[in-house]
């Protein structure tokens, strides 16, 4: 205690004996937990929402997500990544950012695109080459590189604009196909409000837009990054350094939600956190 607490005590005990000494340990013990109180706290204590980083050591395995009615996942941590197969990380303030890819990511389109693309390529004589898999096997591709591919596998050339506009019209009636994919919709849902969100696709914008409406979960995001925004697209890491550039945010505080090959080596090359969605409970398979 300072030199006046002494002070104050002797003249207490002079003057009013044992009832003015307790008024004046109240009085002192009052002041005490006031400073205390208004001490700042030490960065490993704050709470996590906020973006600081644990003083914890990462642990290995899987992470319970924002709460718990969200899906359990795993983190790479392009760091970590050749050497452990990923890490856990401690808390949600490790994070500042939260990046998901549209197609095959938030929105489960593909029943959608694969009727699409089915009719199209008939249209145009290249269905001998379309099979069930072949967009999973092209997933993170744009469509011109996609369409690009088919042409190349069938050994014939077809008017792009031409394709893409019987592609689009087609398109209009089967839109109702596309549902959002639960547990990742789950986690961008509850973090709604607590993390700055954006979408990184590589597909056009006028799609991702629709993709996002028709699903209802176009409200969550800040910003798209689509096709048209970049010069390079997934596996480049373009696409998602132009999206934590736009938030502000630094490449290793930003988390990517990727369901594509591409999407998770693009983001892996940006010094991002990826996340591969194929593993949660839930998502749904081929």
């Amino acid at each position: 205690p300072p030199k006046g607490f002494y002070c104050c005590l002797s003249l207490s005990l002079m003057r009013g004996g044992a009832k003015h000494l307790c008024y004046l340990l109240l009085v002192c013990l009052a002041v005490e937990t006031l400073s205390f109180a208004s001490l700042p706290l030490p960065p490993h204590r704050r709470h996590p929402a906020r973006g600081v980083r644990s003083n914890r050591p990462a642990a290995r395995g899987l992470l319970a997500a924002m709460s718990a009615d969200t899906a359990e996942y795993e983190i790479i941590y392009p760091d970590t990544a050749a050497q452990n197969g990923g890490a856990i990380a401690t808390e949600v303030g490790e994070v500042e950012a939260f990046l998901f890819d549209c197609d095959g990511t938030l929105v489960d389109s593909m029943p959608m695109w694969t009727e699409n693309w089915r009719h199209t390529s008939a249209m145009f004589g290249l269905e001998g080459s379309f099979h069930e898999g072949f967009l999973y096997e092209h997933a993170g591709k744009t469509i011109e590189e996609t369409l690009k591919i088919l042409c190349a596998a069938e050994g014939k050339e077809v008017d792009y604009k031409e394709f893409f506009e019987a592609k689009e019209k087609h398109m209009a009636d089967i839109y109702p196909l596309v549902k959002e994919i639960p547990p990742v919709a789950a986690i961008a849902r509850a973090a709604e409000g607590r993390m700055r969100m954006a979408v990184v696709s590589s597909g056009p914008r006028y799609m991702v837009e629709a993709l996002l409406k028709q699903s209802r979960l176009d409200h969550l995001f800040e910003f798209m990054v689509c096709a048209e925004d970049v010069t390079k697209h997934k596996p480049d890491p373009e696409p998602y350094l132009a999206a934590a550039g736009r938030l502000g945010v630094i490449p290793h505080r930003c988390r990517v939600f990727e369901d594509a090959d591409a999407g998770m080596a693009s983001g892996s090359a940006a010094g991002m956190q990826t996340v591969d969605v194929r593993k949660m409970e839930g998502y749904p398979r081929a």
